[in-house]
């Protein structure tokens, strides 16, 4: 590249400074020319060189760039990689958690619905209980009832005999 551009400074010099006939004061002239030619050779080749130097400057700045977007590249990716991995990770124990919650759920229900058979057969028992109790109450009653007018019954058989007899 850069010899072509030499090259293309140098036809593109030669072709515009081209004379077709030398006069007499041409030699001094074409000696002032030809410094001139000289000095503005020189300031082109400084400006190629620093147009060289710049173009080197750039290219590294473009690799530095190329290989820092490769690492940032490489760090978002493993950056996504761990959170994808403590997604799942999440995933899995927010997964374990429902699970345990549904197991202690139905622990709950199953010992919510045995307590409430025992409460039952509980009340069942007392009922009965109270129920065996009024009936057994109930029948001393009677019995003691009928007993008790029995013996009333003979003692004031009794008293009305001993007051006949005693008449």
């Amino acid at each position: 590249m850069k010899q072509f551009l030499i090259a293309f400074t140098l036809v593109l010099s030669l072709a515009s400074f081209a004379q077709v006939s030398v006069p007499e004061n041409a030699l001094t002239d074409a000696a002032e020319e030809m410094s001139a030619l000289k000095e503005e050779q020189r300031i082109q080749k400084s400006r190629l060189y620093f147009v060289e130097g710049k173009f080197l400057n750039m290219q590294s700045e473009l690799m530095t760039l190329t290989s820092s977007q490769e690492s940032t590249a490489e760090q978002v990716a493993s950056t996504l990689e761990r959170l994808a991995q403590s997604e799942r990770a999440i995933n899995t124990t927010l997964d374990s958690f429902q699970l345990k919650f549904e197991q202690q759920n139905k622990t709950i229900d199953e010992v919510q619905g045995m307590l409430n058979s025992k409460m039952d057969q509980m009340m069942t028992f007392l009922v009965g209980g109270i129920l065996v109790a009024l009936i057994l109450v109930v029948m001393l009653t009677r019995l003691s009832t009928a007993k008790a007018l029995r013996n009333h019954s003979a003692d004031w058989n009794s008293f009305q005999e001993h007051i006949l007899k005693s008449k």
